[in-house]
């Protein structure tokens, strides 16, 4: 089996930030189970996670049955739509994608659904668990350079995204990523 170690590197905006980017990473790096700098937008209480987690799990299986269920009606609502939108009728298309989205909604209205927002956080704390950082590596700062030195990700494809739009979004520019395999 093979590891992928990463090197992250970019050029934050100032050495306040490039600071704080560091100071961030490496709290959690020494301490992995302090909060995940990436996925840092505020934790949910713990008891309200645990309930919206089951809420979450129980709607995903209904629509998952209501889409095994529905298997004929979707392939045909599919080949209508499909059908609209070739022959150039977008609003019509749009009107069948709705009548089954409308459909759906209708027949899973007994099922709670969380909202928007305390989806968002179910998600974000599922994505965090994936985008932990093994204790591998190192992080750096050389002037305005960070650097997140071979690195291991328990999930590359969740975490590596999650890491360089945190990068990013504190003011990052020249966001590099190289990828060695062991």
């Amino acid at each position: 089996m093979t590891t992928d170690l990463i090197t992250i590197t970019c050029t934050a905006p100032d050495h306040k930030t490039a600071s704080d980017i560091l100071a961030q990473a490496q709290k959690y790096f020494d301490d992995d189970s302090a909060e995940i700098p990436w996925f840092a937008n505020g934790q949910p209480d713990f008891d309200d996670l645990q309930r919206d987690y089951k809420v979450y799990l129980n709607r995903k299986a209904a629509e998952r049955q209501w889409d095994a269920e529905n298997q004929a009606y979707i392939i045909n609502i599919t080949h209508r739509s499909e059908v609209t939108f070739q022959r150039g009728n977008t609003r019509g298309g749009h009107a069948v994608l709705k009548e089954w989205h409308d459909k759906k909604v209708g027949d899973l209205s007994h099922v709670e659904a969380l909202s928007e927002e305390r989806e968002h956080d179910i998600r974000r704390v599922i994505d965090s668990a994936a985008g932990k950082l093994s204790p591998t590596g190192s992080i750096e700062r050389d002037g305005l350079r960070v650097i997140f030195r071979r690195i291991a990700l328990s999930n590359r494809a969740a975490a590596q995204p999650a890491v360089v739009a945190w990068l990013e979004g504190q003011g990052c520019k020249n966001v590099e990523i190289s990828i060695e395999q062991m």
